[in-house]
């Protein structure tokens, strides 16, 4: 998988920086599904 780092840079660092600095939890996709809801993750979006 690509990465537009023209266009995703900034969020790409920023969540670098989360992880490695800061030590959060990688499990993204359950931060999403508890944010949005069941079901959220699905349909072949990748918008965080």
């Amino acid at each position: 998988m690509a990465a537009n780092l023209s266009r995703n840079g900034p969020a790409l660092q920023e969540a670098y920086v989360r992880v490695v600095t800061e030590k959060s939890p990688t499990d993204w996709w359950a931060a999403r599904r508890a944010r949005v809801g069941p079901g959220a993750a699905s349909g072949g979006s990748l918008y965080l």
